[in-house]
């Protein structure tokens, strides 16, 4: 058994002990008989878990009556964590006694012995005596390890995040010695490396650690992992700044996306003070005492059972059917619809026999997906299907979502949304009577463009009258959008600590040379690092007589370029919403992202022909 550790608030003490070495006794009894083992289960076997779990069953029996007392046993595969909370040292003893106690019964009966001394014990305070396994005192450690995360004494983390910046430094160190040009690494290449194979490694944990953050020190740590990223992908000189590399790289703080991917987590998990704080980043606010969150959930069907019958025919064939059954069959229309992220509704109308006998609309809370909206109005249109249809009759219920035909026709996709998991419930045993259908949305059919309307109407209601759950996309949109604020202010804090060369560049450099170009040429790398062979510039380093501009304005910066200058005219109209006066919020702004490249690419090619006009720098 390996280590481990369990955090316990409102106590004085904590104590956290760990096991590891377990002997198992080579015989086995079977009947009267006795047989010697002569080889163990291979690892990997399905045999392993059974017996591990056989055998350990008995020791959580025996500790869950000491819960009360605040004694704690956690399990999690080979790991196994003791952790005790009392107000006196003497209290804490005399727990870790009852609780060796129960160790040393359950080891007798399954025929087990421990190893103390591959045992340890973390205490934040002394407590005077040393506590014993088998009269063996327990190393005790300032720094434990619990499933990959290491707590100290003070529950800060600082060992913890100094440990995984130094892998992360080192799996980068190794990456850039591979070679940029040896080994085909372009910057968008290096930026993906770090996304899939070392933030993930960075983030292990977060949940837990996230507050240790709080610190300046740690926040400056963990920044030189993106950093690090930016430089090599940028191929920056090692004196360039780290905010600046990391917003030039289109790169978000370590330290905002670290809190961002906590507090996702946190609200997947139902912590309601991490799912309020992303649902208020688009001012939306609970529109119902508790909100729910998607999660897995069994269905109660069995495999074999029949399941929903679900058709996704081609468009000129859906169409012509849809039409047709509107006409002659009992079909019923349902459609959703989200504006903005504001209004959310849903809406289905009923035809029997081409008369409209049934139509509704309902709202969903504001922060439901566009898949909940579609998901309740067919869970609505099954449950009116139920409620009125005549014995044997046969119905079909059409959706212009084939995302939701999708998700039904699928058991593991329907355990993840609960309005399909009810679908499926409801439909049980009409899957013989009903099926489902899709439809092409806006074409003309009668029926879906009635359930269209009711939907936006749905929408447009005062109050919610449906329920609805925040999915896990649905928290990554608002977490993006978090971070991107939460950039801002961090930049604009950061921008005042640079120098001047770069406050005059670099608020308008950003992806110029990794997302345009896919190569670094002279002229760009001069304007991502603060050195622009602009006439201004050119000026100051007395490379050049004037700081006019060839357009005749009389300060040629590239603040020129990007406002005024008629050279550009044409590349700045295609910027989204014009250039704001603060010119860094280019940069961060996804939203003008594209915009500002196509920008940025005019403008790397106008200071290209201009160097090589004069002769500085040659042309591509």
């Amino acid at each position: 058994m390996s280590r481990g550790s369990r955090r316990t608030k409102g106590s004085t003490s904590v104590f956290a002990l760990t096991t590891e070495g377990v002997d198992v006794p080579a015989t086995l009894l079977a009947g009267l008989a006795q047989r010697g083992l002569q080889c163990g289960v291979q690892q990997g076997s399905v045999l392993g878990p059974f017996l591990y779990l056989l055998s350990t069953l008995p020791l959580v029996d025996r500790f869950k009556p000491l819960e009360a007392l605040g004694i704690f046993l956690t399990l999690f595969a080979d790991d196994t964590t003791i952790s005790l909370s009392a107000r006196t040292r003497a209290a804490l003893v005399n727990k870790w006694k009852r609780a060796e106690g129960h160790l040393l019964e359950w080891a007798d009966d399954a025929g087990l012995s421990w190893e103390p001394e591959k045992s340890q014990a973390l205490i934040p305070r002394t407590i005077g005596e040393d506590l014993t396994l088998q009269d063996v005192p327990i190393q005790v450690v300032n720094v434990l390890r619990v499933l990959g995360v290491w707590i100290d004494k003070r529950l800060t983390f600082q060992h913890h995040i100094r440990l995984k910046v130094s892998e992360a430094l080192a799996k980068l160190n190794r990456l850039r010695h591979l070679g940029w040009e040896r080994a085909s690494l372009t910057g968008a290449k290096v930026i993906r490396t770090y996304r899939v194979g070392i933030l993930p490694g960075l983030a292990h944990g977060v949940c837990v650690w996230y507050d240790g953050l709080k610190s300046a020190t740690a926040r400056d740590l963990v920044m030189r992992v993106p950093a690090m990223v930016a430089r090599i992908a940028l191929r920056a000189p090692r004196n360039a700044s780290n905010s600046a590399l990391v917003v030039a790289a289109g790169l978000t703080p370590a330290h905002v996306e670290l809190a961002g991917m906590a507090a996702r987590r946190l609200a997947l998990l139902g912590d309601e003070l991490a799912l309020g704080r992303l649902l208020k980043v688009k001012g939306l606010q609970h529109d119902q005492p508790s909100v729910a969150i998607q999660q897995w959930r069994a269905l109660p069907i069995q495999p074999w059972e029949t399941r929903l019958h679900t058709v996704i025919a081609e468009r000129e064939q859906a169409l012509h059917y849809a039409k047709q059954a509107m006409r002659s069959r009992n079909a019923i229309y349902t459609d959703g619809s989200v504006v903005l992220d504001r209004r959310a509704g849903a809406g289905c109308v009923v035809f029997r026999k081409g008369a409209q006998v049934h139509s509704a609309s309902w709202r969903l809370p504001s922060y439901s997906s566009i898949t909940e909206c579609e998901l309740h109005a067919v869970e609505q249109a099954a449950r009116w299907v139920i409620g009125n249809a005549v014995a044997g009759e046969s119905w079909e219920i059409f959706t212009d979502s084939q995302a939701v035909l999708r998700i039904l026709a699928s058991r593991a996709r329907t355990q993840k949304w609960e309005k399909a998991r009810q679908i499926a419930i409801l439909l049980r045993g009409l899957t013989e009577l009903v099926q489902l259908h899709w439809v092409p949305g806006h074409s003309e059919v009668e029926g879906n463009e009635v359930a269209d309307q009711l939907a936006a109407q749905g929408g447009s209601l005062s109050e919610v009258n449906a329920e609805g759950c925040v999915s896990g996309r649905t928290l990554t949109r608002y977490l993006k959008e978090q971070m991107r604020i939460a950039t801002r202010f961090w930049w604009s804090d950061e921008r005042a600590k640079l120098g001047t060369a770069i406050k005059e560049f670099f608020f308008c450099v950003s992806h110029a040379s990794l997302w345009i170009r896919r190569e670094v040429t002279p002229a760009a790398s001069a304007v991502v690092f603060g050195r622009a062979m602009t006439p201004a510039h050119r000026f100051r380093c007395d490379l050049a007589t004037s700081p006019e501009c060839g357009c005749g304005f009389p300060i040629g910066d590239f603040r020129h370029y990007l406002q005024s200058c008629p050279f550009l005219a044409p590349a700045r109209k295609r910027v989204a919403g014009g250039i704001p006066f603060h010119l860094y919020r280019i940069v961060t702004d996804l939203k003008r992202r594209k915009a500002f490249n196509r920008l940025m690419k005019a403008i790397m090619e106008h200071l290209d022909v201009t160097a090589a006009a004069q002769q500085d720098v040659p042309p591509d």
